[in-house]
């Protein structure tokens, strides 16, 4: 028990409590140099012994990567923290200028309770840089009395403050401040790439502003932009963008001439691009407006997917009742949008499938399964024919089978 207990204190010891995260340290330049990255290598760059490869000048490179060694010390090897404290003592008392931001955050990095103070003091900084990143620092140990400083930085349009932002409106009582100043910038904003960025901090600090925002923005920014305004809805609100690209449709007219943010048959199939794209509305809109886009690779993909699109197929927690509804469902829709070529199908089609529902009910699973074989024979055979669309096909001829792979063998495998 009491080496147990012993090795507890020990593990403590050697790996302390941090204040903040750093950065992980770049090692693939310095390996290029010194071929090596063990303690001993890296305590000989920091004390200027190291021998870098090739025939470089020692002095100057150990001067260079001595920030880089310490870093790699204190990410890699806390074991070594005296050495490091001694180290970054020795250096600010040399040049404080240089090493005394980088020595409050490394003492940070490695739970010396003295570097909070030291951060506060850097907060006051007149260095844009170090004032941000102490603030930055000081959050990660729930100080975030530093608010207005970052609103007034945002006000100055200072970039350094934008990381910050979305994590001091994680404090409820600054979400609505921040909201609020980020909607006042943006609506000031000449530059628009500048209305991007801060467009992505407000996403990132209130989504639901954020969108509202995005649709607004989308008809008035300028089209070099509308790409990144729909790829950042893309990025906050997946399942969105399908329905906000109707509504540009929509309430546009005319030919598109930016890259619009569509997705493609292999976005959708590894998930990039959400399912909702293969709703029947989303393909009826891009089915009309296609000859509208103007970039070739929108219209590549446009085509493509409407070649190849499949119904979005429910997982198995859903019911056989559920597919069958989901079905029914595609039937009402490829009808209303007049994707059935001759009239009479619509009801011939919808017979067939309540003939299906019926068998599903009375637990008559191979009569089903009968019956859905014959719909899918007279959907193929009818598109054959040119008596429905592309689209009529494609949606009523692959999801029958999503319900005959469900269907048991006598008995159920899933609720009904």
């Amino acid at each position: 028990m009491k080496t147990y207990i012993l090795l507890i204190i020990l593990c403590i010891n050697l790996y302390p409590q941090r204040l903040w995260q750093i950065s992980r340290p770049d090692h693939e330049e310095f390996l290029q140099l010194y071929k090596d990255t063990s303690v001993v290598m890296l305590k000989a760059v920091v004390e200027n012994r190291a021998k870098p490869f090739d025939d470089y000048n020692s002095d100057l490179l150990n001067e260079i990567y001595k920030k880089n060694s310490i870093q790699l010390l204190s990410y890699y090897h806390p074991e070594e923290k005296e050495f490091i404290i001694t180290v970054l003592d020795s250096l600010v008392s040399k040049d404080k200028r240089e090493y005394g931001f980088f020595s409050a955050e490394i003492k940070g990095f490695l739970g010396v309770a003295g570097a909070t103070d030291e951060m506060k003091e850097y907060a006051k900084s007149s260095n844009d840089n170090e004032k941000y990143m102490a603030i930055y620092y000081l959050a990660y140990i729930e100080d975030f009395s530093y608010l207005e400083d970052l609103l007034n930085a945002l006000d100055k349009g200072n970039h350094y403050v934008n990381n910050m932002i979305s994590i001091y409106a994680s404090i409820p009582a600054n979400k609505s401040i921040i909201t609020n100043k980020l909607e006042t910038i943006i609506d000031t904003l000449t530059y628009e790439w500048n209305k991007v960025e801060l467009l992505n901090i407000l996403l990132a600090t209130n989504k639901e502003i954020g969108i509202i925002k995005c649709r607004e923005m989308i008809y008035s920014i300028n089209n070099d932009y509308k790409f990144h305004i729909m790829g950042l809805i893309n990025r906050y609100a997946f399942d969105q963008l399908p329905n906000i690209t109707i509504e540009y449709f929509n309430n546009t007219n005319g030919q598109i001439e930016f890259d619009m943010f569509l997705p493609s048959v292999r976005g959708i199939n590894y998930g990039w691009h959400s399912i909702k794209y293969l709703q029947p509305s989303f393909i009826n809109c891009i089915k009309i407006n296609k000859n509208r886009l103007a970039d070739e690779n929108n219209r590549y993909d446009v085509n493509e997917l409407l070649a190849l699109f499949k119904p979005f197929k429910p997982d198995s927690t859903h019911s056989l009742q559920y597919l069958m509804d989901d079905l029914q469902n595609y039937l009402e829709e490829v009808n209303n949008y007049g994707w059935l070529n001759e009239s009479a199908k619509y009801a011939e089609y919808k017979t067939q499938l309540e003939y299906a529902e019926t068998n599903i009910a009375n637990n008559e699973f191979e009569e089903c399964r009968i019956k859905l074989e014959e719909f899918k024979n007279g959907i193929q055979n009818d598109f054959n024919n040119g008596l429905i669309t592309n689209e009529a096909y494609r949606y009523l001829f692959f999801y029958p089978d999503y319900l005959i792979e469900r269907l048991p063998n006598g008995v159920l495998s899933v609720p009904r």
